[in-house]
């Protein structure tokens, strides 16, 4: 069974092709979705699937950039 939080992120992800970069995204990362966001670190790290360095706020805020529409 899906929680809620899930079901959105599913919703989500369907608006997407499954080889397009935001796809991806969500699929390598859901996790930060569903964390408290005051407990996402702020260390920056090389990440492959956007080729920069980042930290998990700034991918979250990727993340939800992707379902403004």
């Amino acid at each position: 069974r899906l929680s809620s939080m899930s079901r959105v992120r599913v919703q989500i992800m369907n608006q997407f092709d499954r080889k397009s970069h935001e796809y991806k995204a969500n699929k390598r990362y859901w996790k930060l979705i569903q964390k408290d966001s005051r407990k996402l670190s702020d260390k920056r790290f090389y990440r492959p699937t956007f080729r920069m360095h980042l930290t998990n706020k700034e991918i979250l805020d990727k993340l939800l950039s992707y379902s403004e529409d």
